[in-house]
């Protein structure tokens, strides 16, 4: 999408309370049902309105996580105007006709409650003139700007209920993911929300099974995503990552490699970015080393997604991210040698540098040695 959401908003008007076919939060949820239409977008829009604090950027979030219901197979639809008496109040509804109805309430920085009553109500009341051999389900969708999922985990376990999840947005755009490329059907989507487990739980196990399996003996929160040596078709690049405008590498790693998944991406002059999804990369770190290794996923439109975007020849979208307890040192003499290759890195961004799938290996092998050795010894 080549608009960004605050340019939408921009066009739609202020996302308020007001009724009607051309109050600014309908002609705002017609634009999402005509113009997302890949996971792709949906995600794209989410993680912009994540970025920003306020009512505007909340209730955005909101109707685009009830479109995502619409790549997992459901039948959606928004939530009532809030400022109706006497209305349940829920962000919206997912229905998988005859199946499943699933009552929505998304999570932000503007979520007034950590408890699950007022779900409970708006759940009620809304399967109370369903057909009885419809299920119902209540769903907390949590972002990561939401605070207070530990309250509500806890309150759960205190007073379980069993018509109610809850479930992160990740693991919602990895379903959808799943079901674009064919790899679930909607009827394994029902299944897995109607099971009696911790969503995300499941969704992790199923992610790193899609990604890889495990050994005899080692538990599946314990196995590290190994770059395959034998992947002829892959290239192996080194990100050196320098200070971004107002971040630390270190910081930039752990905020928008690992947080966000996210990796622009810069060359020396006259050179050519030519990574593709399924690469692999590892990222350096003056005075630091190797600290740690992803895939790539896809080659987004960085736009409305990175700082700095338009300095990058490409936005990289990250899978299979390890990050390193311990940085893999390199000897003074590597180092050098490595920064005099990517002298650029501290005034541009992350230079991208091709190596060898043979050197990749080199780099990452003490860090994942380390994980095998530990793997061993608490087995």
């Amino acid at each position: 999408m080549s608009i960004t959401l605050n340019e939408i908003l921009a066009l739609v008007g202020r996302l308020d309370e007001s009724a009607g076919f051309d109050a600014p939060r309908e002609r705002f949820r017609r634009f999402l049902l005509e113009h997302v239409t890949d996971p792709g977008v949906a995600r794209s829009l989410i993680d912009q309105s994540q970025r920003a604090l306020g009512e505007q950027h909340q209730r955005a979030l909101q109707d685009v996580v009830v479109v995502l219901g619409r790549f997992l197979g459901f039948e959606t639809e928004f939530g009532p105007n809030q400022s109706v008496s006497g209305v349940a109040t829920y962000d919206g509804q997912w229905r998988s006709r005859r199946r499943l109805e699933i009552v929505l309430e998304v999570c932000t920085d503007q979520t007034p409650r950590s408890d699950v009553a007022e779900l409970s109500r708006s759940l009620f009341e809304v399967a109370a003139p369903s057909p009885p051999d419809v299920r119902h389900l209540g769903l907390c969708i949590v972002t990561p700007i939401y605070g207070g999922r530990a309250r509500l985990e806890e309150a759960l376990l205190e007073k379980p209920q069993p018509n109610l999840r809850v479930v992160s947005v990740r693991s919602l755009l990895w379903l959808a993911d799943m079901v674009s490329a064919e790899r679930l059907q909607h009827h394994e989507i029902v299944r897995i929300f109607t099971s009696g487990a911790n969503l995300d739980f499941i969704v992790d196990l199923m992610e790193r099974l899609a990604t890889g399996h495990q050994e005899e003996g080692e538990s599946f929160a314990s196995v590290p995503v190994l770059p395959p040596a034998t992947d002829s078709g892959a290239a192996h690049w080194v990100a050196t990552i320098g200070r971004d405008e107002t971040a630390s590498p270190e910081q930039f790693v752990k905020s928008v490699i690992r947080g966000r998944q996210l990796l622009g991406v810069t060359t020396e002059p006259d050179a050519k970015v030519s990574a593709r999804a399924g690469d692999w990369i590892c990222f350096f770190v003056r005075s630091k080393g190797i600290v740690g290794h992803a895939r790539v996923d896809s080659i987004v439109s960085g736009m409305g997604l990175i700082r700095g975007s338009h300095r990058f020849p490409a936005v990289f979208r990250l899978k299979d991210i390890e990050i390193y307890d311990a940085p893999i040192a390199f000897s003074p003499e590597t180092e050098q040698k490595r920064l005099r290759e990517q002298s650029q890195a501290e005034d541009r961004g992350p230079i991208l540098a091709a190596v060898s799938r043979e050197e990749f290996g080199d780099l990452t092998a003490s860090a994942l040695e380390d994980r095998s050795d530990g793997l061993r010894h608490t087995g």
